[in-house]
């Protein structure tokens, strides 16, 4: 009786090479002489050995057929340690002891096809497809050989797959394995008709077959034979009223005609059913995204079904999914929402809070940020992006000192990052730790010598510092890859104004930060002050007004209202004001020694 393994399962296999090898014989085989009695002590062991195989005893049994090898080395004995060894999943020696077999009785079409089984289970198919068109030389006749090198084709070639499936017909007629094969071969290339027909011919030899009915079904439906696909579903839902791949064909069929109620209707049966796995149901509810990626309605259906979904589960994927398709629909609440209820199903998901930071942080959400990653903190420690973002976004809430120790982080996890030096230099500046925070700026213009943003940062921390010559040159610079930038023009204006330098230049300047953002406070304070500085001083009062009115609780704007009524003579007005400045500020020294003087 022909011996046939063919499992595939993926082993580490010492490849051997494809010529003729060495047969197993040894000077101490050939040595024993051919006698009656050695042959009956062979045979003798030979027998054990096969009683302990069928008892799956196969370690034991190879001992037997080992001692009846050395007696006697037949090839059926070879072939039977290489078959023991193959069920033991031993491939090295399985092949060794099947290969000297086939050498010492190539015609055996069993073992040949023992090495092929085994070549295969090694996943070396060349070696398999080598020993099949072997067998099929020694034996046209051999069918299984053919069938068997359609399937080693499938994954890789399944044109040459295919081209063998149907040459196989040529011999043995409509057989109904080879026919599947075929159709389902036709379907993954995409030749619908193709599929169709040998379909609908297997169905006349097996019209019971319920997953042959359901591959022609959606050849129907995907050539849009929708008579033919009616006709049959209706035909096999009879019989399989509850097969839920079956309603979901059916489902399918109404999307293709647009019955949106109806299809719903299909797909919210498979969702309400117990009895399918929740990996089934994401599957169906994800699937139209993927077969129909334009089409709007059907983003309303998934969210639709995705939203009942949910109803039943608390699983984080859902929610994800529902950020996803509410994106897709332009609807930043709700997908922010899903996203949000995910992350907090999956704490452990470092990925998915990042996510969720980066979304919130791209719709200026800081305060969100802040609160939902204060509540994982601890989890990602390690990780450069959660660290950074959280640190940008205290540190655009003006929490210096919170974003410090999430940016030192992101600084230390990263130290090439552009971003992470900027934006830590920068917090060290807010905290008045310039000689730092110019540490980091000078690195990270090491890294980007254009960086506009980060040539910006040190004008300032210069300006500070009263080092005028690298301020100007910082900002110049800056200015020069960055003409247009509002707040770059801004600043520079102020620095030269500060110091009552090339006025008209500034006032230029900063004429052109406000026509990019004209109610910008900052902005009208510095034109106020160019003004100032000018002797302008109706003019600045009026800027500055307009500043505080749309802020009331900026310290400097106070505190420079009160400059301008001293110089508009009314001096009462000028201490109300710098009273008030000193009230958002009473560690200034400068506004306290304006008061105690009574005058600038």
């Amino acid at each position: 009786m022909r011996y046939l393994f063919f499992i595939f399962v993926l082993f580490l296999f010492i490849k051997c090479s494809s010529s003729e090898e060495q047969v197993i014989h040894s000077n101490k085989y050939e040595s024993i002489k051919d006698s009656t009695e050695n042959k009956k002590i062979a045979s003798d062991y030979y027998i054990s050995g096969s009683l302990e195989e069928l008892e799956g005893n196969y370690s034991k049994a190879i001992e037997y057929y080992l001692k009846a090898l050395e007696i006697d080395p037949q090839a059926g004995i070879y072939f039977s340690i290489g078959k023991n060894y193959f069920i033991m999943n031993n491939l090295p020696k399985a092949v060794t002891f099947t290969k000297t077999a086939v050498s010492l009785s190539p015609q055996n079409t069993e073992y040949n096809y023992l090495l092929a089984d085994i070549y295969a289970s090694a996943m070396q198919l060349d070696s398999t497809e080598k020993i099949l068109n072997r067998i099929i030389e020694l034996d046209s006749n051999q069918y299984q050989a053919y069938f068997r090198l359609g399937m080693i084709n499938e994954k890789s070639k399944p044109l040459k797959a295919l081209s063998i499936y149907k040459h196989l017909l040529n011999f043995i007629g409509n057989e109904r394995s080879v026919l599947i094969k075929i159709a389902e071969l036709n379907e993954r290339l995409g030749n619908i008709e193709e599929t169709i027909s040998t379909a609908e011919e297997i169905l006349k030899l097996d019209p019971s077959n319920l997953d042959l009915k359901m591959i022609l079904i959606e050849a129907y439906i995907k050539t849009n034979k929708f008579d033919k696909s009616r006709e049959l579903l209706d035909e096999t839902l009879l019989s399989y009223p509850n097969d839920p791949d079956l309603i979901e064909l059916n489902a399918i069929y109404f999307l293709k005609n647009q019955l949106f109620n109806e299809a719903t209707n299909q797909y919210l049966r498979l969702l309400k059913d117990d009895n399918l796995a929740l990996e089934y149901k994401m599957g169906l509810c994800s699937s139209f995204s993927v077969s129909f990626p334009d089409d709007s309605a059907l983003t309303d259906l998934s969210i639709t079904l995705f939203e009942s979904l949910k109803n039943d589960t608390t699983d984080w994927r859902i929610y994800v999914s529902l950020a996803e398709l509410y994106n897709k629909q332009k609807d930043d609440s709700l997908a922010i929402y899903n996203l949000t209820e995910a992350a907090n199903l999956a704490t452990w998901n470092g990925q998915l809070w990042t996510q969720l930071a980066l979304t919130l942080y791209n719709h200026t959400r800081y305060k969100d940020i802040v609160y939902e990653l204060n509540k994982v903190s601890d989890n990602f420690t390690e990780d450069f992006v959660f660290n950074l973002i959280f640190g940008l976004s205290h540190s655009q809430l003006n929490h210096h000192d919170s974003a410090l120790v999430y940016l030192n982080r992101a600084v230390n996890l990263n130290q090439n990052d552009i971003t992470a030096i900027t934006a830590y230099g920068f917090t060290l500046s807010q905290l008045k730790r310039d000689d730092e925070a110019l540490i980091y700026l000078q690195k990270a213009i090491k890294i980007e010598p254009n960086d506009a943003q980060v040539l910006g940062m040190l004008g300032l921390i210069y300006d500070n510092k009263e080092m005028w010559e690298e301020c100007d040159n910082s900002y110049q610079k800056a200015l020069t890859i960055a003409p247009d930038d509002a707040t770059l023009l801004n600043n520079y204006a102020y620095s030269l104004a500060e110091r009552g330098l090339r006025l008209d230049e500034a006032l230029k300047m900063i004429t052109k930060s406000l026509e990019d953002d004209p109610d910008n406070t900052s902005f009208l304070d510095t034109k106020g002050w160019v003004y100032f500085q000018m002797g302008e001083y109706e003019l600045a009062k009026e800027l500055l007004e307009r500043a505080m009115e749309k802020d009331k609780n900026d310290t400097t704007l106070f505190d420079h209202l009160g400059d301008i009524y001293f110089k508009l003579n009314d001096k009462e007005k000028a201490i109300e004001y710098w009273n008030k400045a000193l009230e958002k500020d009473n560690n200034n020294e400068k506004i306290k020694s304006k008061i105690a003087k009574g005058e600038l």
